[in-house]
């Protein structure tokens, strides 16, 4: 059998050698369906979420994954577990390592609440200047302490990606927010990232459930490391906000005539 187009990635360049990472929003959740916030605990995947996990799972059911990452919170748990449960290239479903680094912005001051009502003081009471401004919502989770625990997240993985003796395949599962966050994240650090094939619509859009960003990440052996010295990590985005699994997937009926 062929490998599919969307995996045919060289995973070097000249000297350089890359690992891939595809980077999953999880299924839709009971607060999704409802555009209510609810407990996190509560923040289940919907039936529409659990269909959507799978459709996932089964086009990526080709990819090897070398690791697999998943926020700490049920719905991104259950996304990858069931992403997994697809795959051609059997894992164990305990190897999956659960990072609360990656879990979404705390929005506990809405619970209970539409998801309107942070969206009525988005970007207020901060300076005009403050670079993430659009993602600032006063009184939810400081963005300053969600970009700590990225730049931690990110920084240990890759460190782990570079330690490996060959280029890997990484599942991450993570959340909307979070992601967009990220995004902008990479786009603003210059001087640790060369980021190429980049647009705005990967921090001003929200991925679909269960949609995904493909990105490949230069990884660098010791004495790259000296060699590079202080030149930033080259990123390298092939597919963004991709989602062929959910097209058709919920067919709307037809209308009476």
């Amino acid at each position: 059998m062929s490998t599919p187009p969307e995996y045919s990635i060289s995973n070097s360049t000249r000297s350089k050698t890359f690992s891939t990472i595809y980077l999953v929003r999880h299924g839709q959740t009971i607060g999704n369906s409802s555009r209510m916030f609810v407990h996190p605990s509560k923040e289940v995947l919907s039936p529409k979420g659990r269909i959507q996990a799978n459709a996932a799972g089964k086009h990526l059911s080709h990819v090897k994954f070398d690791k697999v990452y998943a926020s700490t919170l049920v719905r991104a748990k259950k996304t990858a577990k069931l992403i997994l449960e697809h795959s051609n290239h059997p894992v164990d479903t305990g190897v999956i390592t659960f990072d609360e680094r990656i879990k979404e912005v705390d929005y506990a001051i809405f619970r209970g609440q539409s998801y309107d009502e942070p969206q009525k003081i988005r970007g207020k009471n901060i300076s005009e200047s403050y670079p993430y401004k659009e993602f600032y919502v006063e009184g939810t989770e400081e963005i300053e302490s969600v970009l700590l625990r990225l730049d931690s997240f990110w920084n240990e993985l890759f460190e782990t990606l570079d330690d490996a003796p060959t280029p890997e395949t990484v599942l991450v599962v993570s959340h909307g927010m979070l992601i967009r966050i990220l995004m902008k994240y990479l786009k603003l650090s210059p001087e640790k990232f060369q980021v190429e094939n980049f647009t705005s619509s990967l921090y001003t859009s929200y991925l679909k459930n269960t949609a995904y960003h493909k990105f490949q990440i230069e990884r660098r052996r010791p004495m790259e490391k000296l060699d590079s010295g202080s030149k930033p990590r080259v990123i390298r985005f092939w597919e963004t906000h991709k989602a062929p699994h959910l097209e058709n997937l919920f067919p709307k009926k037809s209308e009476k005539q």
